[in-house]
């Protein structure tokens, strides 16, 4: 990951596995930088907060890092001390999920809890969302979109066969324990 490139926005059409795509990313980036604290944040699972937020309950200018732990994420204290700790020293990877999936009305909201994060701190983001929502995006958090690219029959092809041979290999890791479990009855 690059030190200037802070946000990276992933658009494309609904369907096609930006979710995914994150997932996959956040559990790579937590198997690799171990010293990094990977948060995956799925956003329709906070309208209550942005509901706050609006009615301003809540302060999208208090600092990032006790809005992320104490709000999005709701860590106990001691989490949250070693949260802010990390985060303030740009140890932080945040996936924002499903950008496009809330209201329009909290992408003013959203924009600025992004600005926020990208202005105070060395922490990197990854934003999904559809293509039709991503230019405002793009716009306001000064990042270029990047898009998923279709399978080919070939990419198709490797994947199924990757994804059947460790198909098999579960299917015989379950088999030893079912054979594990019937020899202790």
């Amino acid at each position: 990951l690059s030190n200037q490139t802070k946000l990276f926005i992933l658009a494309d059409d609904p369907g096609t596995g930006k979710s995914v795509v994150l997932k996959h990313l956040a559990k790579e980036i937590k198997e690799i930088m171990h010293e990094k604290w990977v948060v995956f944040i799925e956003l329709k699972n906070h309208i209550e907060l942005f509901e706050k937020i609006l009615k301003e309950e809540i302060s999208v200018d208090e600092n990032p890092a006790t809005l992320l732990s104490s709000h999005f994420l709701d860590l106990n204290d001691f989490n949250r001390t070693l949260f802010e700790d990390l985060y303030e020293n740009g140890k932080v990877v945040i996936f924002w999920d499903a950008v496009d999936e809330i209201s329009p009305k909290y992408d003013n909201l959203m924009i600025k809890i992004g600005l926020n994060i990208q202005e105070k701190s060395q922490n990197i983001q990854f934003l999904s969302t559809r293509l039709q929502h991503s230019v405002k995006l793009t716009m306001k958090l000064s990042s270029e979109p990047f898009n998923l690219v279709e399978f080919t029959n070939d990419d198709r092809r490797v994947f199924l066969t990757n994804y059947l041979s460790n198909s098999s290999n579960l299917i015989g890791k379950i088999e030893q324990f079912l054979k594990s479990v019937d020899n202790k009855h």
